[in-house]
């Protein structure tokens, strides 16, 4: 035991003795995330355990609640962890038949800019997905310094790690774990109006990164900042694909549109196994989110699709089947022209989902 006066009391391994399951060194934040979390239980008359530990699975997660009969494990996350640990985790509560809630410390919470956040590797497989039907997905956040949660919907990714987000603030007093289960999302996708901007600069240092999707689509073009208007757009499921939307979408537009005949059939199922043959290869990736039911990337790839068809270059034959509409696409090259086109384009696909 170890009963100081800097720390909150707390128990500590043996020197030399190993344990039987993962543990990390936890630090005063934590403990007293963990105390707040506990207490913020008590309060809504939850039944809830510190540290349990759960033989059958060799694990203890900080806490675990008894909710409509279930068991709840929470785990208070503010260090960085080896991903594939916290995905182990994950699956073997879910084997176990529970559903872990993964609350992210708000030390974690990095904002660079009005509503643009970063997010590591590690945050993005605590993702959630609301409680309503849509693509809204949420991360949740935790200050045992100011008592309160931070929810960061509206999750739009740029790049890999940079996304255009909302986030609001709820003191503990006022945010129960039932309004988990119920935070809603908004009627209609809206677009983040600083895209563009985004956009722009994109384009300006694209060159500057060498990563094997950065090659890949600039051997396609020639150039990454000629990469067509029509691509490098927001929707709604972008979250499931990590390597950024302005290469993906590009290589689709290249291989879908400008070489496909005109009138031939492009389906869904095509698509993907030619996206997915890039992944295999290690040109594109996809984010395995273990919260998120979703299988894979194909509500993406359709969400492109339809911007497509509003923009006229394919038209729909089927739920999930489109054809090339012939001579709809005209090669830009001032960068006048291209900034005027982003702006068409972007204006097109309001309202779409």
């Amino acid at each position: 035991m170890r009963l100081g006066s800097k720390r909150i009391w707390h128990f500590a391994h043996l020197k030399g003795h190993d344990c039987t399951f993962e543990t990390e060194a936890e630090s005063a934040y934590h403990l007293n995330g963990k105390k707040w979390l506990y207490e913020w239980l008590s309060v809504q008359e939850i039944k809830a355990k510190l540290e349990p530990y759960l033989p059958l699975l060799k694990q203890r997660p900080d806490l675990l609640a008894r909710l409509h009969s279930n068991d709840i494990p929470l785990e208070f996350q503010c260090s960085s962890m080896d991903p594939l640990l916290l995905v182990k985790r994950t699956e073997s509560f879910q084997k176990a038949g529970m559903d872990p809630i993964w609350i992210l410390g708000g030390n974690r919470l990095k904002r660079t800019g009005m509503n643009i956040f970063q997010i590591p590797q590690m945050d993005w497989l605590t993702l959630r997905k609301a409680s309503m039907a849509g693509p809204n997905v949420f991360l949740l956040y935790f200050c045992p310094e100011t008592k309160q949660f931070a929810v960061l919907s509206n999750i739009i990714p740029y790049n890999a790690s940079k996304v255009f987000a909302s986030i609001h603030y709820l003191p503990i007093s006022s945010f129960s774990i039932h309004d988990l289960y119920r935070i809603s999302q908004p009627r209609s996708f809206k677009p983040p109006a600083f895209w563009l901007k985004v956009k722009e600069r994109w384009r300006l240092n694209a060159f500057r990164s060498r990563t094997r999707s950065h090659l890949y689509v600039r051997n396609l073009f020639g150039h990454l900042s000629l990469i067509p208007p029509a691509a490098g757009l927001p929707t709604p499921h972008l979250f499931l694909i990590e390597t950024p939307v302005f290469l993906w979408q590009s290589w689709l537009f290249h291989r879908f549109y400008l070489e496909w005949p005109a009138g031939k059939k492009i389906s869904l199922a095509h698509i993907k196994s030619a996206f997915r043959s890039l992944v295999l290869q290690g040109i594109f990736q996809v984010r395995h989110l273990p919260l998120i039911s979703i299988s894979d990337e194909t509500p993406a790839l359709l969400e492109y699709l339809c911007c497509l068809e509003r923009f006229g270059y394919l038209r729909r034959i089927g739920e999930n089947a489109f054809v090339k509409v012939p001579d709809s696409f005209r090669q830009v090259s001032t960068v006048e022209e291209i900034s005027r086109r982003d702006y068409e384009y972007f204006e097109k696909i309001d309202g779409i989902f």
